[in-house]
């Protein structure tokens, strides 16, 4: 990447990673949704000037066999948007932030996610 003057790097983060807020069920998991953002930040200031761009993407409730039908529709309340999210819906934005167009984007969080979190 830095030999080309060009590069994409995408993390995996989670919605509510960014709020830093006692999750005592997933503990470990959020400590490394919290870390990878720190990281994304960090590699980003550091590989810019080399035409790298380093982004998240936090997805929040997405509609998969993930979860149990009943668990859903708790958590759905809880989404402005009124409804659970595709995986389409990420891919769309980590396209995005994988292509030419998104050059000038780096160290961004992009919350997929209808609202749930804020």
């Amino acid at each position: 990447m830095r030999e080309r003057r060009w590069g994409r790097i995408l993390g995996l983060g989670l919605a509510t990673a960014d709020r830093l807020s006692a999750q005592p069920n997933v503990t470990a998991y959020f400590i490394a949704k919290a870390g990878l953002l720190v990281l994304v930040r960090s590699l980003a200031a550091v590989l810019a000037p080399g035409g790298i761009t380093v982004n998240a993407v936090s997805p929040g409730i997405l509609e998969t066999e993930g979860y149990p039908r009943p668990d859903l529709e708790g958590l759905l309340r809880r989404i402005p948007a009124g409804h659970l999210g595709q995986v389409d819906d990420v891919v769309a934005a980590a396209r995005f932030l994988l292509s030419d167009d998104a050059g000038y984007v780096t160290g961004a969080n992009v919350h997929v996610s209808g609202g749930w979190g804020l």
